[in-house]
């Protein structure tokens, strides 16, 4: 398989119960422990692949031993600390690491003193800036999150899934144990979300009559408020004591409703079409933009209190006191912070605001300064002084090629290839033993300067044998690299033409074991010997986009049928080179792999109403498709891997999981939740591997346990992460790690560190 002030009575009792009260908040960090996974069950055909729960590798760590220097990085210990051998269950081990992609919806909690951020990469991170620590990482949607509030009592957040275009939901997630509650379907975005000021309500307004909605924050339940008379809401904002609520409308309407009855209390002419809308701490004021310029409105009288020009307003916020506002503006990386203070009726801005080094997107106030998230999705703060401080970034390098065989796995940076080695990626059940006295498997580790300096890919030719090949723009003949001498050499054979899109060894089992199957960008297909490079096949299908051996003589392959009459799905026969199309319907067919014990093709494609479908193609010239998994939407990264070993057919289509099929019977069993976005996937020895979207690698017990996470990071450090807490890392891995117990911060995270 190829992959790749005074007021009138009357005004002022609505607004009571929208002043902020004197209630109680949650305050600390409570770690629940994740109940563990449960084993892969058998489940009847067509149902949905699920799971719970994370689970850990009992009795199994990670240790390593080396120099540490450029070319090898292996674990090592720091300190006198008495290592842990017996680790509690509370134990919870996390690479403190910044979003991949923007930071699209910022929020401070001034009780808990928490940051809370949500990105295009589908996560909310939960920080502590005191200590510039990551303690939360909920990986939500495998789309990007561009709303988020949190809930002021309980920990609980709630967000926005959407790709901006068709697809559209509201999902409620208790944070501290990190599982969603319930979760909303939408036909449309939301122009707002927001809890009330107690958190036992959410409210959202769709842009149609009438789409204004409140539910129960604690279930989803629709909250029973039948108003007189209702269009569309912009904004809303529900009182600690859940009474009333104010809504904001398009034609600059303020309304204040009672809650009970739905009755209109009262209304206040105000701006018409404000956005960017945002409420004061103690709910007086409210700013908005109008496009033109940036207004400070009272709430108890909708007239503008203040007002300044400033075009293409992005965010802004209002300070805990009052007096100031942050405002950011522009397009693209002309964007600017600007710094206001509040004095009477006017704005003056502020020429001591500090000249930032990065683009800022979205202020935030908190701890006695401001927190801004930058483009490119770093996090900072800035303090009363003006003085900066980096709180978070994405510190994981970008991970382009991943190789696995028995002990190893190899991993590809634009800088460097790793090697990983460990009696725990040997295969499930010899992961079970270990030479180590306490039942701990060493890890060790080591690499080299990636030969390309640009994107690779890799297969292992041999245990100890690794194939390096350029991919992407790169060029070059691929390289070999014995793993036992650390060296690299020419792998022999014919010279590509051109970068490959992939290149991968037959395994054990398969009709040409040991051959090297490649394909070029420019759609050269190439069969030959992977240790003497001897050429048994070669030919030039244009368009071609994945290919897979599909027996003895045939090869299958996948490509966008827009470019050729004869399909998206082709068999190639290596003796006549004839060419037949394969009945299906996907038009795109970008992933293909053939089950030589049971005689089956399987491709995962895209069909003319934009669904992506897996598909099963068997009997004389695979005539015979059977769709085994779909989801509606365009998923261009899914892959599939086999384990010949075990029979099991796993796939990451669908982006949010791991489905497995045991070919034999067809059926769809119970996989195990992952907290990742799977997309690369290898499967041998009883274990599963996935490269995920973010560059980590989860390692599975294809059982369900999970069993590691390895990192690597972009100033050239590793970690590997056990799933009981434990962890093995590079001399100065573990500082991109934290390490809690009970949700607190571990007294000596070197405890947990194998020597």
């Amino acid at each position: 398989m190829i992959r790749r002030a005074g007021l009138p009575l009357l005004l002022v009792l609505p607004l009571i119960a929208l002043l902020p009260s004197n209630a109680s908040f949650a305050s600390g960090i409570s770690d629940t422990p994740r109940a563990p996974r449960p084993a892969v069950e058998p489940r009847g055909p067509g149902q949905a692949a699920s799971g719970t729960g994370s689970g850990t590798a009992s009795g199994q760590a990670a240790s390593g031993t080396g120099s540490g220097t450029a070319s090898e990085q292996a674990a090592s210990g720091a300190g006198a600390a008495a290592v842990q051998t017996k680790v509690p269950t509370d134990v919870k081990t996390l690479v403190s690491t910044g979003h991949r992609g923007e930071v699209l919806a910022l929020e401070y909690d001034e009780e808990r003193k928490l940051l809370f951020s949500a990105g295009e990469d589908g996560t909310v991170r939960v920080w502590q800036p005191s200590r510039r620590a990551l303690l939360h990482r909920l990986q939500v949607s495998h789309l990007p999150l561009a709303m988020l509030t949190v809930d002021p009592s309980s920990p609980r957040v709630a967000v926005l899934e959407t790709d901006g275009a068709r697809s559209f939901a509201i999902s409620v997630w208790d944070w501290e144990s990190e599982k969603q509650q319930f979760r909303i379907e939408l036909a449309q975005a939301p122009l707002f979300l927001r809890f009330s000021g107690s958190g036992g309500l959410l409210a959202y307004g769709e842009s149609s009559w009438e789409g204004f909605r409140i539910v129960h924050a604690g279930t989803g339940a629709p909250f029973a408020f039948y108003p007189e008379g209702f269009g569309i809401v912009s904004f809303a904002e529900i009182g600690p004591s859940e009474k009333t609520v104010m809504t904001y409308q398009p034609a600059g309407r303020i309304a204040y409703w009672d809650l009970a009855s739905g009755s209109l209390l009262r209304e206040l002419a105000s701006v018409p079409y404000l956005g960017a809308i945002r409420i004061s701490r103690d709910r007086r004021f409210l700013v908005g933009s109008t496009g033109k310029e940036v207004v400070l409105v009272d709430l108890l009288t909708g007239a503008i209190r203040a007002r300044a020009a400033l075009a293409v307003a992005l965010a802004a916020d209002i300070s805990p006191d009052g007096g100031e506002l942050a405002l950011t503006a522009g397009a693209g990386s002309a964007a600017v912070l600007s710094q206001w203070t509040l004095s009477g009726e006017v704005l003056t801005r502020r020429r001591d605001a500090p000249q930032l080094s990065f683009t800022p997107l979205i202020p935030r106030y908190g701890g006695q300064g401001l927190f801004i998230a930058s483009r490119g999705g770093e996090l900072h703060w800035i303090s009363e002084s003006g003085e900066s401080t980096l709180l978070g970034r994405d510190d994981l390098a970008l991970v382009t090629g991943i190789a696995v065989t028995a002990g190893r796995i190899a991993l590809a940076t634009k800088d460097r290839i790793w090697v990983f080695s460990s009696r725990l990626l040997t295969g499930a059940r010899a992961a079970e033993g270990s030479s180590a006295g306490d039942g701990t498997p060493a890890i060790a580790a080591f690499s080299i300067l990636n030969p390309f300096e640009d994107t690779a890919g890799l297969t292992f030719l041999s245990s100890d044998r690794l194939l390096i090949w350029p991919k992407g723009e790169s060029s070059g003949p691929p390289l070999a690299l014995d793993v036992s001498s650390r060296t690299l050499q020419k792998a022999g054979g014919a010279q590509n033409g051109g970068p490959l899109l992939e290149s991968e060894v037959q395994p054990e089992g398969s009709p040409l074991a040991g051959t090297l199957l490649s394909l070029e960008q420019g759609g050269t297909v190439r069969l030959s010997d992977s240790v003497t490079g001897a050429v048994r096949f070669e030919s030039r299908l244009p368009g071609m986009y994945t290919i897979a051996l599909a027996g003895p003589t045939d090869l299958a392959g996948g490509r966008n049928a827009a470019i050729s009459a004869e399909g998206s799905l082709l068999r190639i026969n290596m003796q006549t080179g004839e060419t037949v199309a394969i009945p299906t319907r996907a038009l795109f067919t970008y992933e293909v792999l053939f089950d030589s014990a049971v005689q089956a093709l399987y491709s995962i494609g895209v069909d003319r109403g934009g669904s992506t479908s897996l598909l099963r193609h068997s009997g004389p010239g695979f005539e015979t498709e059977i769709p085994i998994d779909r989801v509606d939407w365009e998923d261009l990264f899914a892959t599939l891997a086999l384990d010949s070993s075990t029979g099991l057919l796993f796939s990451s289509l669908g982006s949010e999981r791991i489905s497995v099929w045991d070919t034999g019977a067809l059926a769809l069993m119970r996989f195990p939740d992952t907290a990742q976005i799977p997309r690369t996937l290898r499967a041998r020895d009883g274990l599963l591997f996935a490269l995920n979207r973010d560059s980590t690698v989860s390692v599975w017990d294809e059982r369900g346990p999970h069993l590691a996470e390895i990192s690597i990071f972009s100033d050239g450090e590793w970690c590997f992460q056990l799933a009981d807490g434990r962890f093995s890392a590079s001399s100065a891995g573990a500082g991109h790690l934290e390490v809690t117990i009970d949700g607190s911060p571990a007294p000596d995270k070197d405890a947990f560190r194998i020597p």
